[in-house]
């Protein structure tokens, strides 16, 4: 029988040394990077056990329900010497993370827990800390990171129900926020999972809420509606009944420009296309939007019509480079097949040259696959590309 439970090795006095985690993916730029040199190579063998929390019985992973209800894929966060993150005894906890002592627990009842984690705002002068959490029946909740309890200025005594206007005529469909959702001053922005292997449900919008009061702000349309920029890329009135793209994987912020960059998921159906001639903005893309408003700076699109559910969702990463003595600041998106795109964050252009490649071409009935697709230049691609006959049977008889 597996034991699923948040297990912390340390090694005295790690703690001491421990610097805040306070956003899923490290920082608001997604760096997922820590400076902590205690555990090395040469003494992580030495390891052990310090506590766990939340041990259970055995799970099957399968199934992203099951996943949601583990929090398998959750990154704790720590800040001010509180660790927090979603259970899967349906709770959200805050810990001490030397001794896995509860601070608090939330209980959501008969509720799946945040499959990825929890976002962390650190209030203002009238509003307290808040954990944010999406949880999987389509509610963002606000707890207040001391005690534990929902804010009750947020929206409904804390919580704001993400699926009014958007999955009304679609009652049963799935709809839940995907990963924790990245805070811009005083705003939180939401992404969304639901269907993706068919057409048909709830509208993939990106949202950006007050965190002051739960209010809508603004919202993104991840398919274009009439009038705006890409709605060509779709057959008419597309946007009404498809569902995907959706926005579930982690965005990341430059907070010095005010921008998000969204990495936006594959069209529906994933694997057939023939319903939705074009290139399809803004499926399998990268898209940065002012965060204040929600208005598109620019989006660049890693795959054209996609077939092959070669999703944009991997966090954008921000960084620096340096050419000919100057630093550019870019974001940097990786594609499933192992293509990395460095994207000037100011206008979306890649740094490096990109090739728009001639591809084969699908013989599905009905199906108009993309005629290129963009290949960088630079950097070299991080998985290997393609494969010969004589690769497939070599040694073969």
């Amino acid at each position: 029988m597996k034991r699923v439970a948040l297990t912390f090795f340390l090694l005295p006095p790690l703690y001491a040394q421990q610097k805040e985690w306070a956003f899923y993916g490290g920082d608001a730029g997604g760096q997922r990077y820590s400076a902590l040199a205690q555990i090395n190579v040469n003494n992580v063998a030495s390891l052990k056990p310090a506590w766990q929390y939340g041990v259970g019985g055995g799970v099957d992973f399968s199934t992203a329900a099951m996943r949601a209800e583990t929090g398998s894929e959750a990154v704790p966060l720590i800040v001010n010497g509180v660790l927090f993150l979603p259970t899967r005894q349906k709770t959200i906890v805050a810990l001490q993370p030397e001794t896995g002592k509860e601070v608090w627990k939330y209980d959501l009842g008969n509720v799946s827990a945040p499959l990825r984690g929890v976002a962390y705002w650190q209030g203002d002068p009238t509003h307290p800390a808040q954990i944010l959490a999406g949880t999987m029946d389509g509610r963002l909740l606000a707890i207040n990171a001391k005690t534990g309890k929902l804010v009750p200025g947020f929206g409904d005594e804390g919580a704001v129900d993400l699926r009014a206007g958007v999955a009304d005529k679609y009652p049963k469909s799935p709809y839940h926020m995907g990963s924790p959702g990245p805070i811009f001053r005083h705003l939180i922005i939401t992404g969304a999972q639901g269907k993706e292997d068919e057409p048909g449900g709830p509208d993939m919008d990106v949202r950006a809420w007050d965190l002051r009061t739960g209010k809508l702000v603004w919202t993104f349309h991840t398919i274009p509606h009439p009038g705006e920029a890409g709605y060509e890329t779709w057959p008419k009135d597309y946007w009404m009944n498809a569902g995907s793209p959706a926005c579930w994987g982690a965005a990341t912020v430059d907070e010095k420009r005010g921008l998000i960059f969204l990495p936006i998921g594959q069209p529906a159906a994933q694997y057939y296309g023939g319903a939705r001639p074009g290139q399809n903005l803004y499926s399998s893309s990268i898209v940065a939007l002012e965060a204040m408003t929600g208005k598109v700076r620019w989006s660049f699109q890693l795959t054209h019509h996609d077939l092959w559910d070669y999703d944009a969702e991997a966090a954008p990463a921000l960084m620096d480079i340096v050419r000919d003595g100057k630093k550019i600041p870019v974001v940097v998106a990786v594609s499933k097949p192992g293509l990395m795109f460095f994207l000037d964050r100011e206008t979306g252009k890649s740094i490096y040259p990109i090739e728009e490649r001639a591809v084969p071409q699908s013989d599905v009935p009905g199906e108009q696959s993309s005629p290129t697709q963009p290949f960088p230049l630079k950097p070299l691609p991080l998985a290997k590309q393609g494969m010969t006959p004589d690769e497939v049977f070599k040694g073969e008889p």
